[in-house]
């Protein structure tokens, strides 16, 4: 029994030492595997720093993206709830009516939804009026300036907001609160003196308090105008009864009317089809109709999305919002496609090693993981100091962005949800492009690779394309077309590359055209004036004193389609054209259709292309209107190419809507600035000039160019970047293969030939994908920023395609001489042996 038992003993000890002597082996193969793996990513250590580089970019410019898109969201809601925003807004604009009647109106209002699930909580009315600002005392330089009189101090709805220190609401009738743009653009401080005019009547007002509105924290005077310029426009307010004192109107008249009503109700956006807003439909109707109770005919019922300033501030955000996740994918994707390229690099590099080790037992999924190891250690070094970069970037931008508008911040936060899942999505991509090539790797067997070929025939129908070609030319495209796999990658990464750069520089090129266009083409008075109907005689007579002035008078006020609350304005002209040549002071750029007909029934009018897109609107189609209270149907026969959403007909229809002949604004043609003539009008209303108007667009555009302008730097940097990593591994493939050639006789001359032959085929290829993708790229650019207060469509500038493909050209036919270089530097035996071994 006992030699039994210790025969079994070690049989046993044997047995067990079979596994563990198989462990020892399996585990000293994964760390040659780990060591090899990390001496190959020290080699390629420039590409390795480019991976790097994009990954930190893209959790970086992510997070802060994210962040500052959350900040603003929460700053917003904080300053409207700190100011109580009024959630309906009515406007009767340049026909103020009595206080009593608005007062009326409201009573009824609170009444009627005092049972409702909506109740009204209460309501303020204002008198707001355009005038003029003194800029500048010793050029006699005027802008244009609203006074908001308020019948309570600092307002119960839409409430001014005093940060500290910055004095208090005006009580007299000297006295006034200044914007915190104002102080800020033009200077102005607590205790300083400063003019303003209003139909003709001027006035000094000491400046007692520096606050914000909500209605104004995007700061622009006209909303026509859709890129403000510093120091163009000047916002007050006062009591009530010294502003209707400068306009020569009654101390009860009021044009607004500011409604509350109990909580946050959703309202109708402006950049979407559907209501958002059905909850407050009812209590729009029963204010309506308690309008109309009080004899107020001529106005406008707006909820938020009617509110300027809080419509393109909510409108702007949503844009960065939804370029989040395209720049995101973007920067992944190219960060992706570079380690998936390198890394199948490296695999192809090592596939001898590889099957070395299966046939010495290490399995498949071990060699995956292995392999796994580069991209997941890629992606956590990038994204966590990507990471920390943008904890750093959300908070600077957010500063800078509302410092840039003016808009006063009342807290900038950190968010660890978004830290989290950006550092996982981030990682998480990074590590599933790496999947490929490893799963690749873990397929390769070691009959497999000792028995491959390190290079395929061309087809046949390759060879019989390139057979009546030069040598080197043949060779050259006969090498590049042989792996449509690798063509396929590379053009796809040049694209995804070019997609920011090519996509942002097409989409400012169509904005600027657009502009530019409709200022400079669309234009043809020198000067323009806006004004209130009671002004009217006074500036009659000025023309009439002034007949070397030619004047066009044109009446212009708000409308909206029957059932959607969208506001354009509806020009009522006194002459038409579609060409300066025939004398009209405004041109109507034509797209489609043809001029209105003046006499018409039923009226006829024409619709800019926006509006038209928008609303969906059809050349000889009858539309609805409802115009300053007024229900009218029209017949639309064109469409014309304006900057802003609206409306044009003949002044006589637009008179026959309003049931009244007055104007409220004036095109002249031969009338210069400094002027006597343009003096003595100055003094009435205040005179915008077209040159003016252009060299403010073009100052302003210079700025925002700037901010647009990193894009283009960032996008460039990544384009170049994965183009020359792209093109240099492209290279490094070819080596053995060139080598080859040399040996047999080639000559460095025949090379560089073959290698420009190629690169100039991926250039040609890699230009073509990366214009596509920048077309695509501003069309989806021109698609989710377009919106109801901003529409443009994008334009074909083929000098920027052209640019575009000769960049890639260009660059890849540089990089020709990096592989000539590398040529006279490698050893020949080396290559060859290797390619053979």
């Amino acid at each position: 029994m006992t030699p039994s038992t210790s025969s079994n003993s070690s049989h046993s000890s044997t047995s067990s030492s079979v596994p563990s002597a198989t462990g020892l082996l399996s585990n000293s193969l994964r760390q040659l595997m780990v060591k090899r793996l990390l001496r190959s990513l020290w080699k390629a250590k420039l590409r390795v720093f480019v991976i790097l580089i994009l990954i930190v970019a893209a959790s970086s410019l992510s997070l802060t993206m994210a962040e500052f898109n959350r900040n603003a969201e929460a700053v917003y809601l904080d300053l409207y709830a700190e100011t109580n925003l009024a959630d309906l807004v009515v406007e009767t604009g340049d026909w103020p009516v009595p206080v009593e009647n608005l007062s009326g109106a409201c009573d009824e209002l609170v009444a009627r939804s005092a049972s409702s699930s909506l109740p009204v909580v209460q309501c303020e009315s204002r008198l707001v009026l355009d005038g003029q600002y003194l800029k500048d005392e010793q050029k006699e330089d005027w802008i244009r300036a609203t006074l908001y009189g308020f019948e309570t101090p600092t307002g119960k709805v839409s409430r001014l907001w005093f940060d500290e220190g910055n004095g208090r609401m005006a009580i007299a009738g000297d006295e006034a609160v200044i914007d915190l743009h104002v102080h800020e653009q033009l200077g102005v401080d607590l205790g300083d003196v400063v003019t303003v005019s209003v139909s003709g009547h001027m006035v000094n007002l000491t400046v007692v308090g520096i606050a914000s509105s909500p209605h104004h924290l995007y700061y622009i005077g006209d909303t026509q105008t859709l890129l403000p310029e510093e120091g163009s426009y000047a916002v007050l307010y006062m009591p009530v009864a010294p502003v209707a004192a400068l306009g020569g109107l009654p101390e009860s008249a009021r044009n607004q009317l500011l409604v509350d009503v109990e909580g946050t109700p959703d309202y109708d956006l402006q950049d979407t089809t559907t209501d958002e807003g059905k909850a407050l439909r009812p209590v729009k109707q029963d204010l309506a109709t308690a309008l109309d109770g009080q004899n107020v005919s001529s106005y406008q019922v707006l909820d938020r999305g009617g509110i300027y300033s809080v419509e393109l501030l909510r409108q702007d955000l949503v844009g960065s919002q939804k370029s989040l996740p395209v720049i995101t994918g973007l920067l992944i994707g190219v960060s992706g496609l570079v380690i998936a390229i390198s890394l199948d690099r490296l695999i192809r590099s090592q596939s001898k090693e590889i099957g070395v080790l299966r046939a010495l037992g290490l399995s498949g999924a071990e060699i995956r993981n292995v392999y796994l190891l580069a991209p997941l250690l890629l992606g956590l070094v990038g994204t966590t100091i990507g990471i920390l970069l943008g904890l750093w970037g959300s908070a600077g931008m957010s500063r800078w962005y509302f410092d840039y508008w003016g808009v006063p911040v009342v807290v900038v936060r950190h968010y660890w949800d978004l830290i989290a899942f950006i550092w996982c999505l981030v990682v998480g991509l990074v590590l599933l492009f790496g999947l490929r090539p490893a799963l690749k790797a873990a397929k390769l067997m070691p009959l497999e690779v000792i028995g491959s070929k390190q290079g395929t025939r061309p087809r046949e129908g390759l060879l019989r394309l390139t057979a009546g070609l030069p040598v080197t030319v043949g060779l050259g495209l006969r090498s590049t077309l042989r792996k449509p796999g690798r063509l396929a990658m590379t053009v796809v990464g040049l694209g995804l590359a070019l997609m920011i750069v090519g996509g942002t520089a097409l989409m400012m090129s169509s904005m600027m055209g657009s502009l530019r266009g409709g200022l400079e083409d669309a234009e043809a008075w020198d000067a323009q004036v806006n004004f209130m109907p009671e002004q009217e005689g006074d500036l009659r007579n000025w023309s009439a004193d002034h007949p070397e002035v030619r004047a066009e008078w044109f009446l212009q006020v708000e409308g909206s389609a029957v059932g959607d609350e969208r506001l354009f304005m509806v020009m009522g002209m006194e002459n038409f054209s579609n060409t300066d040549r025939w004398g009209a002071m405004h041109v109507s750029r034509l797209s489609q259709g043809r001029l209105p007909d003046p006499v018409r029934s039923p009226m006829e009018a024409l619709v800019d292309h926006g509006t038209a897109k928008l609303l969906g609107w059809e050349v000889g189609e009858m539309v609805e209107l409802n115009i300053a209270g007024n229900r009218v149907s029209v017949r639309l026969v064109g469409v014309s190419e304006e900057l802003s959403r609206s409306l044009w007909m003949w002044r006589d229809d637009l008179w026959t809507i309003m049931g009244d002949d007055a104007v409220n604004g004036v095109y002249l043609v031969d009338l210069e600035p400094g002027t006597p003539a343009a003096r003595e009008l100055e003094e009435l209303a205040y005179v915008t000039y077209h040159d003016e108007l252009v060299e403010g667009f073009e100052k302003t555009w210079e700025s925002q160019s700037a901010v647009l302008g990193i894009f283009l730097g960032v996008g460039g940097l990544i384009g170049i970047v994965v183009l020359l990593n792209t093109l240099l591994i492209n290279l490094a493939e070819r080596d053995s293969e060139l080598a080859t050639l040399r040996v047999l006789g080639a000559s460095r001359r025949s090379l560089t030939d073959i290698l420009l032959v190629e690169h100039a085929l991926v250039g040609l290829l890699g230009g073509l994908g990366g214009a596509v993708a920048s077309l695509l790229t501003a069309a989806w650019f021109a698609a989710s920023f377009s919106t109801w207060s901003f529409y443009f469509a994008i334009t074909i500038d083929w000098v920027i395609l052209v640019y575009i493909i000769l960049f890639v050209l260009i660059a890849s036919l540089a990089t020709t001489f990096i592989g000539t270089w590398r040529i006279g530097r490698m050893d020949l035996v080396e290559k060859v042996g290797r390619m053979f071994s």
